[in-house]
């Protein structure tokens, strides 16, 4: 490569879409907070993950699941997820909102999309990935004050982190930081992790907006 004129430098880069920082490296997740209405009533639909996962067994859930190459963005990812352990038709899921992207500490980036189930009684979950659904009234849920814990996040060098390279070696300070981990409960179900992260930021938005 020959020496870089400032006019090629700018070419190279003024078209790129700004994203996270280190984006590329994370596995891209995408996730659909499902509405359903009952009655008349709105409903927020939760997944109680299959016994035979091997990753999060019994643990509740929205539908969602790693982007494939051919899906071309995370809301068809979602939808997709959505339809296949749901057993709905891709045309019965409507989404709403882009409710953001949620970055935890472990090299994953998840797409959150608010949907509409238009009609949840065709739902037919896949036993291989769901081993129940159940649906909690919205009124419910916004009435309830989530339980808050923190979690202390630390960065724990590799034994052959090469503290040599860095303004006071093994005595550098690394970074502490507390994260909030938060808890919703209905009758016998627990919703925590991520899941109820994805639940208080829609919550949230819906309490400012309404």
């Amino acid at each position: 490569m020959g020496r870089l004129q400032l006019h090629e430098v700018v070419s190279a880069i003024q078209h790129e879409k700004p994203e996270v920082y280190g984006f590329a490296e994370l596995t891209r997740y995408a996730v659909l907070l499902p509405l359903v209405e009952n009655e008349g009533e709105v409903e927020v639909l939760f997944e109680v993950r299959s016994l035979s996962l091997r990753r999060q067994p019994g643990e509740i859930s929205f539908p969602g699941g790693k982007m494939e190459n051919g899906d071309g963005s995370p809301k068809t990812t979602a939808v997709r997820e959505t339809a296949e352990e749901l057993g709905l038709p891709r045309e019965e899921i409507e989404v709403i909102h882009d409710l953001g992207v949620i970055v935890p500490p472990y090299q994953m980036a998840i797409h959150t999309f608010v949907g509409i189930l238009k009609r949840a009684e065709l739902i037919s979950f896949n036993p291989e990935e769901v081993q129940e659904v159940f649906t909690v009234p919205l009124e419910t849920l916004l009435a309830q004050e989530p339980e808050v814990y923190e979690l202390d996040l630390r960065l724990i060098p590799d034994k052959n982190f090469p503290y040599q390279h860095i303004t006071g070696g093994k005595e550098y300070r690394f970074r502490r930081k507390k994260i909030p981990e938060y808890f919703f409960f209905y009758k016998n179900y627990v919703i925590w992790g991520l899941t109820a992260r994805i639940l208080q930021q829609f919550l949230q938005l819906v309490k400012k907006n309404i």
